[in-house]
């Protein structure tokens, strides 16, 4: 089996994970209204969540490796991405290990006790949505650069350069002027797009064949 078919199906299984994360999470409501049956679930997407970060992150670099010999700009799109995949990380974490502990202690202490959680969900939530944020914005100038590349150098499939900038920009302009809310259906969106243009470049290394002198190994 070829690198490049590794590496692709590596970034359809990423993406795919990503799907299934935001298909199956709950809600913060539906998460307090029942917190012993909810807990688990946001437990298991957010653990598959955090198990697809490395296999996101190693199809990143195969795609990288084909894109090399064009430039830099392909790895300064890898460090970009490997930003955005630490702070998703401390999102997940944020979301899916510490606030069901946290949901459960506001629903089962009183008094005192019970403030001193809602004060810690409060600031676990904004811990999360401040990754959230950085998150999107550099897999966004990641995906940004390694389009600009495909466009340029004609690597892979130019269609495919030219989703990836208008997935990027979208993103970047959305979130940047606040139209976009990092809230679950404004999340799930980014992941939804972002996503199908990481499975389309995945297809796209598994169909591809090996050019001399394209790749550094």
């Amino acid at each position: 089996m070829r690198c490049d078919t590794i590496y692709g199906g590596a970034l359809i299984a990423g993406a795919l994970a990503g799907f299934v994360t935001m298909a199956m999470h709950p809600t913060g409501s539906q998460l307090m209204a029942d917190v012993q049956h909810m807990a688990p679930v946001v437990l298991a997407v957010h653990a598959l969540a955090l198990a697809a970060i490395p296999v996101s992150f190693f199809g990143a670099i195969g795609l990288t490796r084909v894109l090399l010999a064009d430039g830099e700009a392909p790895v300064a799109a890898l460090v970009a991405y490997g930003m955005a995949q630490s702070a998703v990380m401390i999102a997940a974490v944020a979301s899916g290990l510490l606030m069901p502990a946290i949901a459960a202690r506001m629903v089962s202490t009183p008094g005192a006790e019970r403030d001193l959680a809602i004060a810690f969900g409060q600031f676990t939530g904004s811990v999360n949505q401040a990754f959230a944020k950085v998150y999107v914005m550099a897999s966004s100038a990641a995906i940004l650069l390694w389009s600009a590349s495909i466009i340029r150098h004609a690597r892979l499939a130019r269609r495919a350069g030219i989703l990836g900038v208008v997935v990027a920009v979208l993103a970047l302009v959305g979130v940047a002027i606040g139209h976009v809310r990092l809230d679950l259906h404004g999340f799930g969106a980014i992941v939804l797009t972002q996503g199908l243009w990481t499975i389309t470049i995945g297809v796209l290394l598994i169909r591809s064949r090996p050019e001399a002198g394209a790749l550094q190994r």
